[in-house]
């Protein structure tokens, strides 16, 4: 079986093998593309994981093993990233699963405990807002908190808080922008024994902010998650765009499994692999173009 990394697609190249690039796009095809042996499909403990394919209804399906099916408010589906999105447009829609279902800090809660953490999602935009949060207001007393947003500036924000203990708030800091419009993958990583680290499109985005002020502090609350704003009445910061394949994992993600996620077009599926639209005429046009 033939794989290429994304270390030796550049020497691949490099020495004009146009036969090996035949075989790196069929393994694309059969979802064999790895980073350093690592593909999406192997990045599969997420301990929540929404992909909004439903098409209809007002219930987001949660992949994981852990029922965390949301609710949809006012978001609507568009096509998506893969298959299906939700669209979500700046002033009242979003996601949410209570904390009744969705809380605790044990090994399928969505507070985050003591725990590292890793946050991604594909998002559209040429706005702003909040993309995956569980928290309300931020800062001195309030309840502990954690999110990842998109900032007015067009960076990835995060923010991790522990209520009278302090706040690592990244907002319209430095990095990537995301807001053009485009679809882009996000992730943020929190470990706890080191730093927040932002992703954009499975690249390092922006300052790493350093998380020892808040080490081994427990993050809970009873807030709602929400997919699309936060849970704080009359200052939500909805988000304004399309948003795709949701994920949180109870760890942090290596670089090269971010990578895997950033450029996958593949999901697994029952009923065999399926590939996006968009990398089929990708695919397809530097085929006819001689490129590959």
């Amino acid at each position: 079986m033939f794989t290429c990394s994304y270390r030796n697609a550049g020497s691949v190249l490099a020495a004009g093998k146009s036969w090996k690039w035949t075989l790196f796009a069929l393994g694309l095809l059969v979802g064999q593309f790895t980073f350093e042996g690592i593909s999406a499909a192997q990045v599969s403990d997420a301990i929540a994981h929404w992909r909004f394919d439903e098409g209809s209804g007002t219930t987001a399906l949660d992949s994981s093993t852990n029922n965390h099916a949301g609710t949809i408010l006012g978001a609507s589906y568009v096509s998506g990233r893969f298959d299906d999105a939700l669209s979500f447009n700046g002033a009242n829609a979003f996601v949410f699963i209570s904390d009744a279902q969705a809380g605790g800090t044990g090994e399928s809660g969505l507070d985050i405990g003591k725990r590292d953490w890793t946050v991604s999602a594909w998002v559209k935009t040429v706005a702003s807002g909040m993309v995956v949060t569980k928290m309300g207001f931020v800062g001195g007393s309030n309840p502990d908190g954690w999110g990842v947003s998109v900032s007015a500036n067009g960076t990835v924000g995060a923010v991790l808080h522990k209520s009278g203990a302090g706040t690592v708030n990244i907002f319209a800091g430095d990095g990537a922008t995301v807001n053009d419009g485009q679809w882009h993958h996000i992730s943020v990583i929190f470990n706890r024994a080191g730093s927040i680290t932002r992703h954009v499109d499975g690249e390092p985005s922006g300052t790493q902010y350093g998380l020892s002020s808040l080490s081994g502090q427990a993050i809970d609350n009873t807030r709602q998650l929400r997919i699309g704003a936060r849970d704080q009445t009359g200052d939500e910061i909805y988000f304004d765009g399309v948003i795709d394949d949701v994920r949180v994992y109870a760890r942090a993600l290596s670089v090269e499994e971010i990578a895997a996620l950033a450029v996958s077009n593949l999901r697994s599926r029952p009923s065999g692999l399926r590939l996006s639209r968009w990398y089929r005429r990708m695919v397809a046009s530097r085929l006819a173009t001689g490129y590959i």
